[in-house]
């Protein structure tokens, strides 16, 4: 389902396998902000403007829906062309919002109506499951379930590609906090690190988990690196 932190810190958003997304405080307590059935279905990702003003969501109904910070619809339910949506990331600006569908395709939209940017991005011939957009600008990095990176520009054309960074699968996609070092992790339990300026590799795989890696965060400051994988 997807759970996102309020950049200041001052709550959360939780998304359940039954369609509903629940309001936390700053402990990660329930409040009483739920909304019931803001997708038929899993939710599969939640993210938070970095003003901490919109929340968007994404199913695996094939529809990403806008929220105020206090749990009401903003506009209608936006629906993509790539069948369920597994990821979600929202630009630096917080003016856009992309879509990583189960097609291998990747969308698109202005978060403040809505409206499609462009056509579909047609990224991976597997399923899109990371998305992530680094620090200062509007390039951004795909995964694919059949393991292979993609590195976009930001008017959508290709960058660049890695077709075997994780073989069990990209799961997570993070950066460092200035942008300069893209972290990837995958269904094998392993960490790797790249360059974003060469798109090369920088150090060797780091074997984390045992299972699949399920989220990867840095500090502040950049030089600690933490990790949880799906075995707990």
């Amino acid at each position: 389902g997807g759970v996102a932190l309020a950049p200041d810190g001052g709550f959360m958003v939780r998304g359940t396998e039954d369609g509903q997304l629940q309001w936390l405080d700053a402990a990660g307590n329930p409040t009483e902000t739920v909304v019931a059935d803001a997708h038929r279905g899993a939710v599969s990702a939640v993210v938070i403007s970095p003003d901490g003003q919109t929340v968007v969501s994404s199913g695996a109904d094939g529809t990403l829906r806008r929220w105020d910070r206090s749990g009401n619809a903003l506009g209608d339910p936006i629906t993509g062309q790539g069948g369920p949506i597994l990821s979600l990331a929202l630009s630096p600006d917080g003016q856009t919002i992309a879509s990583g569908n189960a097609n291998g395709t990747v969308e698109r939209w202005a978060i403040a109506d809505g409206r499609p940017l462009g056509e579909p991005i047609t990224a991976h011939d597997g399923p899109v499951q990371a998305l992530h957009y680094p620090a200062g600008g509007q390039a951004f990095v795909t995964g694919s379930g059949d393991g292979s990176l993609g590195f976009w520009n930001a008017d959508g054309t290709a960058a660049g590609e890695t077709p075997n960074a994780h073989p069990g699968g990209v799961t997570v996609i993070t950066s460092s906090p200035d942008g300069q070092v893209l972290t990837t992790a995958g269904g094998d339990g392993s960490l790797r690190n790249w360059d974003r300026s060469t798109l090369q590799p920088r150090g060797g795989t780091v074997e984390a988990h045992e299972a699949a890696v399920s989220a990867v965060a840095y500090s502040p400051d950049g030089g600690t690196l933490a990790t949880a994988g799906t075995n707990g």
